[in-house]
């Protein structure tokens, strides 16, 4: 069951970069593209060894079965701010100069 979740995982991290990419790639102007992107992935991948120091310590004080929990949890409920969003219901990419760029 720990292979089939992370095989999964590793799928939909994969997806979600590749629709992230594409999307910042379109709508990001030019002239600050490498900004965003070097600031993206600092934070992105910055933020990693913070949760590993936190899993961590919570399966330290609490056990690692309660920590697992939390754990499975928290990555189940990180999706909730994308349902009110409009990104699940965009079909088009906005122009810049009025035209629509199909998505797919």
């Amino acid at each position: 069951m720990l292979f089939v979740a992370e095989f999964l995982s590793c799928v939909g991290v994969m997806l979600a970069d590749i629709a992230a990419g594409s999307l910042q790639m379109a709508l990001i102007p030019d002239a600050v593209r490498a900004r965003v992107m070097g600031a993206y992935r600092t934070l992105n991948h910055g933020f990693r060894p913070l949760g590993a120091l936190a899993g961590g310590l919570l399966g330290t004080a609490i056990g690692l079965r309660p920590t697992l929990w939390i754990a499975t949890a928290g990555a189940a409920l990180a999706v909730l701010w994308l349902l009110p969003s409009p990104l699940p219901k965009m079909r088009e990419l906005p122009a810049k100069e009025g035209e629509s760029v199909p998505v797919g």
